[in-house]
């Protein structure tokens, strides 16, 4: 996604309902992985060691969870790309598809 914005991404495909929704989660997880590590201080610093490791765990598989989102959204936008260019008889640049690109190049991962 490079520099784009989310926002930028909503406002110029405003009528792809999935695409709308992979930004909507995407943007919630995003915010959910932002907080994690002060929640984890926050039960450390109370010595609530359970569940600091509870919200360290917790980050791993959120990160885990916006891997996939960024691969999905990728995806999509490489189809959506793909198609528009069908309709219009060209074929898309390679280049236009960066993190497609990298994620091919390790295996899907």
């Amino acid at each position: 996604m490079s520099a784009r914005r989310l926002e930028d991404l909503r406002s110029g495909y405003p009528a792809d309902a999935t695409l709308q929704n992979l930004l909507t989660v995407l943007s919630g997880q995003l915010q959910l992985c932002a907080r994690l590590p002060v929640y984890e201080w926050e039960a450390a610093t109370d010595s609530h060691e359970e569940s600091a490791a509870a919200f360290r765990g917790l980050a791993v598989a959120e990160q885990a969870h916006i891997d996939d989102l960024l691969r999905a959204l990728e995806h999509h936008l490489a189809t959506v790309r793909r198609r528009a260019a069908q309709e219009q008889g060209a074929a898309p640049r390679p280049e236009e598809f960066p993190m497609t690109r990298q994620v091919e190049s390790n295996g899907g991962t």
